[in-house]
């Protein structure tokens, strides 16, 4: 089972009714020893840590210098004020590597895995941990974290400082490897490329929908909508307001946008107007600064903003290039039997999907991005709007 709904981590032994954050809540201690402790991981359990009055012990690992600063201040505020007793794993030469969460209370159990504290350890990456409720395991593993714990530096400002005033002179190089790792990734990815099963299906009916009389009247929608957008965003500067920002969202050319989240991206107004413009200054397709708008800590990643709104304005900008992506688009290229590259990253996938286009546009005769559209649309309206 996973911990959380719809997550990869998973954790063997657990039952469908187990509650981790209701766990936390109701313990009388709970140790915790993460060699990497991340913000998005330590937000998902510090509303219910916060809430438990259990004796709460942390400690975290600095190989890799993958500990963010960020988190260890937050600790060192819980151990002044006496709420945790915190510390930091620093043996020289030894790479600190556990991942294992002891909780006792009503309910006695440890979680011992290959997740760390991060959102991507505990949700988003596939990992594997192991529920442990037996009484002599959990003794061995309680002697074990107290020795362990006990050998750490416990927090203090000048710990912290110094770890801090390290962590940010590698940060630049944490970045550049981490580049080199997605490079990696989506390279090997793509050697498993994107395949349409029922291709002759999807040009026939391509074909047949670009010589129909819908063809031109939904064409020139696209166009005029695309032309719209431009215009409220204050292409290419995107300098637009919140009055441009919500009239984006209104404008139903090239997939509807759910208005949920519309305001909060708009509160990242800066950031947001930042990464459009780099995005639309790549020469090639970058899944590198796609990534830095999709992924959890991408440089430009903002809440709320997805591949469906990212897509609309990189085909306004360049519609021979790019290609719209969308629910509806989804839908449709699945029943053709489209099937993207597996192990990608998002913007990867998108990449594949965007190439694979230019060859089905060649294949059809459709001349851009606003002609795909209108053909998804067309086709799933017509076949699969009522399934």
């Amino acid at each position: 089972m996973s911990l959380f709904p719809n997550g990869r981590a998973v954790v063997i032994g657990t039952s469908q009714t187990f509650d981790l954050l209701s766990a936390i809540k109701s313990a009388s201690s709970i140790r915790l020893a993460t060699a990497f402790a991340h913000k998005t991981g330590w937000d998902i359990l510090a509303p219910a840590i916060a809430e438990s009055k259990a004796e709460k012990i942390l400690l975290a690992g600095t190989s890799f210098f993958q500990t963010e600063p960020s988190v260890l201040w937050k600790w060192l505020h819980m151990s002044k004020s006496g709420e945790a007793k915190a510390a930091l794993h620093n043996g020289k030469g030894v790479t600190f590597h556990p991942k294992v969460l002891l909780v006792e209370g009503k309910k006695t159990f440890a979680i011992v895995g290959s997740g760390n504290l991060s959102k991507g350890g505990l949700i988003d990456n596939v990992e594997c941990g192991v529920f442990v409720d037996s009484s002599t395991m959990l003794s061995e593993l309680r002697d074990w974290f107290d020795g362990v714990f006990k050998a750490g530096e416990p927090l203090c400002d000048a710990i912290v400082l110094d770890y801090e005033k390290k962590w940010k002179s590698l940060l630049q190089s944490t970045k550049d490897l981490r580049k080199q790792q997605q490079e990696l990734e989506n390279e090997l990815a793509a050697k498993s490329a994107a395949v349409m099963n029922r291709w002759d299906n999807a040009v026939s009916a391509a074909k047949e929908f670009l010589i129909s009389p819908r063809y031109h009247e939904a064409y020139g929608k696209r166009l005029a909508g695309g032309d719209r957008i431009k215009i409220v965003l204050g292409y290419p500067k995107f300098d637009f307001d919140e009055k441009g920002w919500k009239e984006f969202y209104s404008i139903k050319a090239l997939g509807r946008l759910i208005a949920v989240g519309r305001d909060g991206v708009f509160q990242k107004k800066v950031l947001l107007q930042e990464g459009l413009r780099k995005l639309i200054q790549a020469e090639e397709c970058d899944p590198y600064l796609l990534d830095e708008m999709l992924t959890s800590d991408g440089k430009f990643r903002i809440k709320g903003l997805g591949l469906n709104a990212i897509s609309k304005i990189l085909v306004v900008h360049s519609p021979r290039k790019w290609a719209v992506y969308n629910d509806v688009v989804d839908s449709t290229l699945r029943s053709f039997g489209y099937v993207p590259p597996k192990g990608a990253s998002r913007a990867a996938k998108f990449i594949e999907f965007t190439r694979m286009m230019e060859k089905f546009k060649l294949a059809t005769g459709l001349e851009d991005a606003y002609a795909l559209d209108a053909f998804f649309y067309d086709f799933y309206d017509a076949n699969l709007k009522t399934l």
